[in-house]
């Protein structure tokens, strides 16, 4: 049993100090819920490093958590957390001032149908005071509690805290005021509302500075690594770094002179003789102490100290410190197994108890892991789940990552086709081509089964290119998935043994996928694969036809017939060889893993990564600024290297026949007429 068993939570924050607090109250028993706005979620997602697309440090303070992904801006999104809020113990939230009362989510409005609700609100500055309404993040918190100005060496610049430590404040802050809360609600039956700040938090922790001040008017200002009140109390150098001692009281400055540094004589030496007088002497104390301890190591330096019964020790970098045998034999650090990242470490909870099994209870969430399940929970019908997924106000990020959960997906990201960037021409219901400009983009449009391609999408692919490389009008093409969930999740399963149940019509599907793949890698204009998330099998296969792949940092790339007993085309093959060359195609065809974002931009799959709201901005400047360029010389180009590629090494009549010809074109003319008059070229 743990303290918080059965205690549930809605968790509305971002960043740090919310999450460490719910990561806290989630190990002692809590279940929490994150709730996230679709497709980006808490802010922290975007933070590197990354692991097959999931932030690594977002990890850290998420774990043991279940994640929701809500809109709460829609007002289907708020009657939906309002219907989970009506059941919760706890809401916590870290918007600045105001902005749950915008979304009709704040204490006032929930209470009315939870009475006992506890709430609680992290933010820089508190919900009341001349700077309620300021943007604080941990550095600003510092900087108003005064952190930067006493942290650091004297005479240096404002230096901040090693770690975020107004943020980890308030987030302990809140831990403990949420325990006080919880103990009187227990008692009396009554909530209330808890009203956090970073600098307040940071503040409290001020015990000796401000006991300082107020006693004696004394400013905190920075010391380095020295106490403000004792001395020997600092890091001293030595051959190899530093040693800290700690002998700050009579008894253990007694033993520090006498067993340590050989120097009795310091008990009556004027300078040293009391607290008052080394502290007086400082400067001088630390002159004589480290011209004695530079003389030995710090290995050295801690036998002795140890020895004699003076605190001492390393100081040590921070790897150094997580490969300290004294961290790992405390257990300090915890093996996880992520869904998306696979094998991680995080910190494990600092408390050992002797009757609670307080430990991390799980890996981070993807964004809208729990959706279904939580809203399930709540009592949400599967037609109300699917209408909220279908319009895009619940999401998950990888449903295909549950176990049979192909029909949880609804449509996610519509919201590109019903908004598209200009008038969509529908080809068929798979397949869109939307215009804007001389880019026209293929849309596969198949969003309730993440882009699955079916037969008919490949048959109609060969004719679709060749319309669009016969419209010159058109100079680039840029093939995508519908919404930001997934490119392709490779061909359509489902529809295999009715279409490729035996030999003489897998012959012929395996025709048609060919030639859909030649298709778009023999359109003499540039293509470009837009990839958000999911490129798996045959979507991978489509993409490796592109002359160019943009993903966004969450893409997701594997071919996976060796997980499904088939063997991939040679062409196919050739294809992803020529990119990645022999030994890693066969571990990429051998294995069927699934490869990251940043592992994929590694190997080549990838020619780009970004951010996912950023993908599609990234890829049409890209697109466009090709469509500003020298039409014969961009076609020429992809003409050559698919030569190159095909095993021609030397020039022939037709390549340099191809280079001369450029000398009569009229963008060659122009080209050199905006040199000589240094403007930009206006090509046709």
């Amino acid at each position: 049993m743990l303290p918080l068993d059965g205690f549930r939570i809605l968790d509305l924050t971002r960043f740090l100090s919310g999450p460490y607090c719910t990561m806290v109250l989630a190990e002692f028993g809590a279940d929490v819920v994150k709730v996230e706005q679709p497709v980006s979620g808490d802010d922290s997602r975007r933070l590197a490093p990354k692991v097959n697309g999931e932030s690594y440090p977002f990890a850290m303070p998420n774990r043991s958590k279940r994640s929701v992904s809500l809109d709460l801006k829609a007002n289907r999104g708020r009657d939906a957390f309002l219907r989970l809020a009506a059941e919760a113990d706890l809401v916590i939230e870290n918007f600045r001032p105001g902005v749950v009362k915008r979304l009709g989510i704040d204490y006032e409005t929930l209470k009315r149908g939870n009475e006992d609700l506890i709430y609680c609100s992290i933010s820089g500055f508190g919900q009341t005071g001349p700077y309620r309404d300021r943007p604080g993040f941990d550095i600003m918190a510092q900087g108003t509690a005064g952190f930067l100005r006493m942290t650091g060496h004297p005479d240096g610049r404002p230096t901040k805290v090693g770690i975020a430590i107004n943020d980890i404040a308030a987030g302990v802050t809140a831990v403990y005021s949420i325990f006080a809360a919880e103990l009187v609600r227990a008692k009396t039956g009554r909530g209330q509302h808890l009203d956090i700040s970073l600098v307040d938090a940071g503040l409290a922790w001020t015990v000796w500075e401000s006991g300082a001040y107020f006693g004696g008017g004394e400013t905190p200002e920075p010391t380095g690594t020295r106490h403000r009140r004792s001395t020997p109390y600092q890091a001293y150098r030595t051959i190899n770094g530093y040693v800290t001692i700690g002998a700050n009281n009579d008894r253990l400055w007694e033993r520090f002179v006498t067993r340590v540094v050989d120097k009795p004589e310091w008990l009556t030496d004027e300078r040293f003789a009391t607290l008052p007088d080394r502290m007086a002497h400082i400067d001088q104390l630390e002159a004589e102490i480290e011209a004695i301890t530079a003389t030995k190591t710090t290995d050295e330096w801690v036998e002795i100290l140890d020895k004699a019964g003076v605190p001492g020790g390393h100081v040590l970098t921070y790897e150094e410190a997580l490969r300290d045998p004294h961290i790992q034999s405390r257990g300090m650090i915890v093996d996880l197994d992520h869904p998306i990242i696979g094998a991680m470490k995080t910190i494990a909870p600092p408390t050992r108890f002797s009757g609670l099994d307080v430990k991390v209870r799980g890996p981070a969430p993807w964004l809208g892991q729990h959706t279904t399940e939580v809203l399930g929970e709540a009592g949400f019908s599967k037609d109300e789940i699917d209408a909220l997924y279908a319009d895009g106000i619940a999401f998950d990020a990888h449903p295909e990552l549950h176990p049979a959960s192909v029909s949880k997906i609804g449509t996610n990201d519509r919201a590109h086709l019903t908004s598209p960037r200009i008038g969509a021409r529908l080809m068929s219901d798979d397949l869109v081509v939307e215009r804007d400009g001389a880019v026209a983009t293929v849309v596969l449009n198949r969003p309730n089964s993440r882009n699955a391609i079916t037969l008919e999408m490949y048959k109609a692919i060969p004719a679709l290119f060749a319309t669009l490389d016969s419209d010159e009008s058109v100079k680039v093409v840029v093939i995508r998935g519908a919404g930001t969930t997934a490119f392709a999740s490779g061909a359509d399963i489902s529809e295999f043994e009715e279409v490729r149940g035996n030999a003489k019509d897998a012959k012929s599907y395996n025709q048609c996928v060919a030639a859909a793949e030649h298709a778009i890698e023999n359109v003499t204009k540039p293509t470009i694969a837009l990839i958000h998330g999911y490129c798996i099998g045959g979507g991978c296969g489509l993409a490796l036809s592109a002359d160019l792949r943009f993903g966004d940092d969450r893409t997701r790339m594997a071919i996976t017939p060796a997980k499904l007993g088939l063997v991939y085309s040679l062409e196919s093959t050739k294809r992803l060889l020529d990119l990645v060359g022999p030994a890693r195609t066969k571990w990429i065809l051998m294995s069927g893993q699934q490869i990251g974002a940043e592992q994929a931009h590694r190997l080549g799959l990838l020619d780009d990564v970004a951010p996912v709201e950023d993908l599609d901005k990234l890829t049409y400047d890209f697109a466009k600024l090709l469509t500003t360029r020298a039409q014969f010389s961009v076609r020429a180009a992809k003409q050559i290297v698919g030569r190159i590629l095909s095993g021609q090494v030397e020039d022939d009549e037709d390549t340099i026949k191809l280079r001369n010809t450029s000398f009569d074109t009229e963008d060659y003319a122009e080209g050199v007429r905006a040199f000589l008059e240094k403007r930009t070229p206006r090509f046709r």
